[in-house]
């Protein structure tokens, strides 16, 4: 199997240095390897062949304006020549045996897409098991919550993601739970891989998401979700889906007004949030 990788990077060129490496210490090597520099301030492609000239010649580079996570997913996989298709994020890395396992679980079990488990780690280099995808799940539990799927544990066949549609360009967050959801819709075979081979950096004070953080992606992602597919959740789960939003506009709209309004509504529907968001308020001190 001729296997393409998508990396996708934006102002961090020691972090995608790395990553890329992980792709070229695969034992199943692939065949193509692309990086989308989705805007980043300098010129990677340039920078990266004067310090790297023989693997750079090995890369397909891709140029875009800041358009976010999915959009940058899409061009490569736009030029992508492999029957396998994985995406890695420039904050991520593959375990050597990433490619080999998949490819052998693909061919195996005739699966669509896999979900490989993670392993967390941080700059001192601790590590802990991070998101991996339950055995059993339905819909409802896939739009309420991240089921451990984010952009750079994922493989599939390039066929399939092309009937499924590609990464939601819209989304500028929960595109991942989107992904995920129209595999599922399309009745494509989903396998889970046993091992943890890919290794997911922990970002404490920068990530996207988490505990005390709320990136402008991440809300503006939640809200723009919530509106597609509303109309297909159980009332349970609107309600939860729904108190999310305002709990996220809340702590990272920059809109007073906005704030005002949903703190109202959370003080009605979901008093909890409330609470959750005073205890941030008072670590953040």
């Amino acid at each position: 199997m001729k296997i393409s990788v998508v990396i996708i990077t934006h102002n961090r060129y020691e972090y995608a240095c790395a990553a890329l490496e992980s792709v070229f210490d695969q034992s199943c090597p692939a065949s193509q390897a692309i990086l989308v520099d989705d805007g980043s301030t300098f010129d990677f492609k340039r920078r990266y062949a004067a310090e790297y000239p023989e693997r750079a010649a090995k890369i397909d580079f891709v140029r875009l304006g800041d358009l976010g996570p999915s959009s940058a997913r899409n061009a490569g996989a736009e030029i992508a020549t492999g029957d396998g298709l994985a995406f890695l994020d420039d904050d991520d890395q593959m375990d050597s045996e990433y490619l080999r396992s998949c490819v052998q679980i693909m061919e195996s079990k005739n699966s669509d897409l896999i979900v490989t488990p993670m392993v967390n780690f941080d700059e001192t280099g601790k590590t802990w098991d991070g998101k991996s995808l339950p055995s059993e799940f339905d819909l409802d539990e896939v739009m309420l919550k991240n089921m451990g799927v984010v952009g750079s544990n994922i493989f599939m066949k390039t066929d399939a993601f092309k009937e499924v549609g590609a990464f939601n360009s819209e989304l500028k967050g929960s595109e991942d739970k989107d992904f995920l959801l129209r595999f599922i819709i399309h009745g494509k075979k989903i396998s889970r891989n046993s091992q943890r081979l890919i290794r997911y950096r922990h970002h404490p004070e920068t990530q996207v998401s988490g505990q005390n953080k709320f990136h402008k992606f991440q809300l503006q992602g939640k809200k723009r979700f919530y509106d597609l597919y509303k109309s297909k959740m159980k009332f349970k789960t609107r309600w939860a889906l729904y108190s999310q939003v305002q709990y996220f506009i809340l702590n990272g709209e920059s809109s007073v007004l906005q704030k005002m309004s949903a703190f109202t509504i959370l003080c009605f529907v979901c008093p909890k949030y409330i609470a959750k968001t005073i205890l941030i308020k008072l670590r953040r001190a």
